[in-house]
Formats: structure tokens, sequence, C-alpha cells
């Protein structure tokens, strides 16, 4: 594979080799960022390979995807945009068949027959899983150093399969790896008692023998010290981020001058405001709190024409559609689901406010800090969104956007009203945010940041 000559004064004057492992769907619609990172680091002259389990429809219509090389990228079950575990065992049955002479037997059995792969407390079936994907990710490894790629890091994202598997290949290949970690990846413990032990037994063993921890935000970096233990002088803070070349500020935001509309009479023509909310249909987005706030604020402000615009979809769909109905707000909220990014982009241009009352759900999770709140200050939209995990490192209440409270719906609506009723300072908001995001989130500065820790191996 070719590379491209590295740009910006600010790259290393030497190409990192780096291979990530995505062991599920790519790219993944809810995981672009991941995809822009890599794209960001092949842009800059780096020699990236992606070792994924399967291609996803997304695939096929992605704009920066198609500007990763496709041999850049191994699938490990061919280019299904839905296989199934079953499927994926059938494919591996017929593969190990027709490639056993092609196959390093030796290097796999080594790799099983060790403390990483048996110590990972795991059940039988899992167990037979791993066996399965490791036996192809070795012999894709042994097939990338023959075409001449050596990778100096190994890359994961998410605290789970990914970076499992990188922690089995590292004594096999002698090459480090590192792990991204996010939010439900470490926020989280799935299942039952006995299982809940057994999965933060293998985070451990993940964490304390990567070569070095990324984590989003400083809020990450202090929640995997008090509970995972973890040496913070292992821990880098590397953000998520966006191409704010990509997003264009929007004009200059209609005066709305709410207090004054009282005194209107009924001739004088009613002034609209439009706000949106972007983010998948789960509990820890908070749309049904948003829901509630926003039919306060269209009781508190008769006289302004709002429009309520929801971008997602999931298993709370139902309750989404039914907390509308229960508030009269058919008339006044749109719910929309596969839109196309052009299509969120006239939204975005569109929106006064953009709204994310980001909550902890019951099981733990939250946000980590949301890319659909980054795209929204970058488009020069107000936003709104509340105090949990690494959001205030990306809002500065009053300065950059607005911040209530999580879970309280008064506290919601008061930054809603309180964001209407500085309309004036709209303009200079707009601007500290998108400023804020060139400087500390956006993904070329973050991919350089991420690569020079890569380069010191």
């Amino acid at each position: 594979m070719t590379t491209r000559k590295p740009r910006g004064q600010e790259w290393c004057i030497r190409m990192a080799k780096v291979l990530y492992l995505v062991l599920h769907e790519f790219p993944k619609l809810s995981e672009t960022f991941i995809l822009r990172e890599i794209v960001e680091l092949h842009e800059h002259g780096h020699d990236v390979r992606v070792i994924a389990l399967h291609e996803s429809k997304l695939s096929m219509h992605h704009e920066e995807f198609n500007r990763l090389p496709r041999e850049s990228v191994i699938y490990l079950f061919g280019k299904n945009a839905s296989i199934s575990k079953m499927k994926q065992a059938t494919h591996f049955i017929s593969w190990f068949f027709r490639s056993r002479g092609g196959i390093s037997l030796k290097k796999i059995t080594r790799t099983i027959l060790t403390p990483r792969f048996l110590g990972i407390p795991s059940n039988p079936a899992r167990k037979i899983y791993d066996l399965m994907v490791l036996s192809k990710l070795i012999n894709a490894f042994i097939l990338l150093k023959r075409m001449g790629f050596i990778p100096n890091r190994i890359h994961a994202h998410f605290l789970g399969t990914s970076s499992k598997f990188a922690y089995y290949l590292e004594p096999a290949f002698n090459v480090p790896y590192s792990l991204t970690v996010h939010a439900v990846d470490i926020f989280t413990l799935p299942g039952n008692s006995i299982s809940r032990r057994m999965i933060f037994q293998e985070r451990k063993h993940i964490l304390e023998n990567a070569k070095e921890i990324i984590a989003i935000s400083n809020y990450n970096k202090r929640f995997l010290r008090q509970h995972y233990d973890i040496d913070p002088g292992k821990i880098r803070i590397v953000h998520c981020g966006i191409k704010p070349l990509d997003f264009s500020m929007k004009r200059e935001h209609e005066p709305i001058h709410p207090r004054e509309r009282g005194a209107r009479t009924k001739k004088e023509s009613r002034r609209s405001i439009n706000i949106l909310s972007v983010g998948r249909l789960i509990e820890k987005k908070g749309h049904l709190l948003s829901i509630e706030a926003m039919k306060t604020i269209c009781n508190q402000y008769p006289s302004l024409d709002i429009h309520f615009d929801i971008v997602g979809d999931g298993p709370q769909r139902e309750n989404v559609l039914w907390t509308i109905k229960k508030h009269e707000m058919e008339f006044i909220t749109e719910l929309h689901s596969n839109i196309t990014d052009q299509q969120l982009n006239e939204l975005l241009a569109n929106a006064d406010i953009f709204i994310l009352a980001s909550k902890r759900a019951p099981d733990g999770d939250m946000d980590g800090i949301p890319v659909s709140l980054m795209e929204a200050m970058a488009s020069g939209v107000i936003c709104i969104s509340t105090r949990i995990s690494g959001i205030p490192e990306l809002i500065k209440d009053g300065v950059t956007g607005f911040l209530a409270i999580p879970d309280d719906v008064g506290s919601l609506v008061n930054k809603i009203s309180q964001a209407i009723e500085a309309i004036d300072e709209w303009s200079t908001i707009c601007q500290a945010a998108r400023n804020h995001i060139e400087q500390h989130f956006n993904i070329g500065k973050e991919a350089i940041k991420l690569v020079n820790g890569f380069e010191r191996d």
C-alpha cells in the first residue's frame, strides 16, 4: 500500500505503523469517530491497517471510508453486512479445511497455551469462539508480515473484544498494544454477580498489560484510577474529535426577544425557534426528559413558534413516541430515524438550540463526550447538556453553552429558558464554542497526539 506524504508542521518525521483491531463490523455508524481517526492517520502519511470481523452496509456509501485504500482493511469473515456467530463458525470450518497448509498451527497453539488466553475467565462457548477468531486473526497478522507490514503498535477502541484480542496477540508477535476507553465499556458491568466478577477480572488483565491507555476525558482518567486502580502514569488524554472544516458556522441568529412577545398584537408575525436533539433512543441520552422540558418551555413562551426535531433510533423509540403524544407535542415534534449526513447537516444549519439531556442509566452507563455535541458546537448552534461524565470538559456553562443538573427537568427547563433569554449573547457563545472545538476537539490535532505516543515505543 502506498502512503501519503505527511502534512502539517506538527507531525513527527518518522512514520508510524499501526494495526487497528476492530472486531465487529467496520465501519460502524455509531462509531464513526474510529473511522475518522484512522483516516486522519492515513492522510498524515502513517501506515495504518485494520483487521475487522466483517464489512458493514455503511461502507458502500460512506465518503470517509472511501478515502482509505481497500487493501488496508482485512475482513476475517468476508464482507457480509450482518453475519451471525453461527455463520462465522461455518465460515471458519470451511476456511480451516481449505487452508490447512497455510495455517500457522504452531503459532496458534503457542498463543492459546499461555496464561493470557487460558487465564481469562470465560464460559466454554465463549472460549471456543475466541479460539476461532484468534486463529483467523493470527493468520491475518502473518499475512500482513509477509506483505512487509510489521506494526510498532496494535491499537483498539473500547475495553472489550478488540482490546482482549490485542492482549492475546502481544506476546505472540512482540508488538505492544494500547486501547482507547470510552463510556459503556468502563462504566457498566453487565450480567449476574458471577459474570460481573469475570468481566471485571478480564478488564483488569487487559488494562494492566497495555503499553498505555488512552482516555477520552479527564473524568475517564479519574474513573480508571478509582475503579480499576490503574497507574495514572500510563493513562494519556486524547479526545475524540471532528473535522471543524466539515461544519460551517450558521448565519447570524435572528433576534427573538421573548419577553417582548407578550406585548405583540395578533396582527404581528410570530417568531420561530428550532430546537434539535441527536442521539440514540436509549435511557442515558435523556430524550424523555427533553420532551417533558420542551412541553414546559412551550407553555412558558406561548408567543414562540417552537419546532423540536429528535434524530435517532433505538429501544426507547416507542417510549419516546408515547411521551410526545402524552404531552400533546405531536404538532411541534418530529422524530427522524436513519437520516443521511446531508439531512443531518441541514437540520444543524436550521437549528437555533441543541439539547442533549445526558443522564446516568440504572446500569451505570452514561455518555463520555458526545460527538453530536461537538458537531453542533462547530456548526454555531447553542448547546445545552448536563454536568455528567466528560461533558463539562466540552461545554463551559455560560461560556460555550449551558449545563443543567442531570436527570432534573426543572434544571433543564431553566437552562433552556436561560439560553432563549440570552439571545443577544448567542454570537459570542457560538464563536467561543467553535474556537473550543478547533483547539481541543479537532480530530487532526488529536490524531497527532495519539500517534506521537506510539512513536516513542
